[in-house]
């Protein structure tokens, strides 16, 4: 889904303007039960979901990037991991089109980064991935490195700062019908990950038993979605030590 976030739309027009207190509840002005924001719905071919996405504005294109799986909803888990690169009318933010998509071997493809013609994405049991979408419908994947004891990855998110790429990468049991992580008592389901990418391939720098969903990186901190756990703050100033500085209670 597609929504217009700028608020001068509705608090800056001449007839009837909004305060910003009206923008946070749901905006609903021609009475057709969806919120006025929203300006499309893009659907992923094939009964998949989306799982996973970002934007990719490089060399004169507007696409999305979008991981997928297809999701049993009686057991919450996913099949048929898949790629999928959407573009848009630069003109026109409501017309799109499925440009390419890629077959991706495993369960599912959750959490991703695209940058410089690579797209580095969170592969479930199959770890971590880099696909070169240089020729979006000739991209491949580059290379790939499984999470310690294979478990299963969720998330990915850039670090700043390095020569050499280095990604912050959470591992769980990931139950998608609910959706939310299960079993995080349990430090053997997942776990805390930093890789960098070099020529020789994707090496672990430091790692911690802590089971997430998702990670947010802000400075030196990363901080974890660990689900009944709460929100983990990690201090990754020393990517081959990090360090469990916080826990922040409720569900993560």
């Amino acid at each position: 889904q597609v929504y217009n976030i700028d608020p001068s739309t509705y608090t800056a027009r001449p007839g009837d303007p909004l305060n910003l207190d009206d923008l946070r509840k749901e905006l609903d002005e021609d009475g057709d039960e969806q919120d006025d924001r929203l300006l499309t719905t893009i659907s992923l071919p094939g009964g998949y979901s989306a799982l996973g996405i970002d934007t990719y504005f490089e060399r004169n294109v507007d696409w999305v990037i979008a991981t997928g799986a297809k999701i049993d909803t009686e057991t919450g888990k996913a099949s048929d991991a898949k790629l999928f690169i959407i573009g848009f009318d630069a003109y026109d933010i409501t017309q799109s089109q499925m440009i390419a998509s890629l077959a991706l071997d495993a369960e599912y493809a959750k959490g991703l980064v695209a940058d410089n013609n690579l797209v580095t994405v969170a592969m479930a049991e199959s770890g971590i991935g880099l696909v070169d979408i240089l020729h979006p419908r000739k991209m491949y994947l580059a290379k790939a490195r499984s999470l310690p004891q294979h478990k299963k990855s969720l998330d990915i998110q850039r670090l700043a700062g390095f020569e050499a790429a280095t990604y912050a990468v959470v591992a769980g049991d990931y139950n998608f019908s609910i959706p939310r992580l299960q079993n995080e008592d349990d430090p053997t389901s997942g776990g805390f990950y930093i890789y960098q990418n070099a020529t020789t391939g994707f090496s672990l720098k430091g790692s911690l038993n802590i089971p997430a969903s998702s990670v947010a990186i802000h400075n030196q901190y990363a901080y974890l979605a660990a689900g009944d756990l709460g929100v983990v703050v990690v201090d990754i100033s020393d990517i081959e030590d990090p360090v469990e500085v916080n826990r922040i209670a409720g569900d993560g």
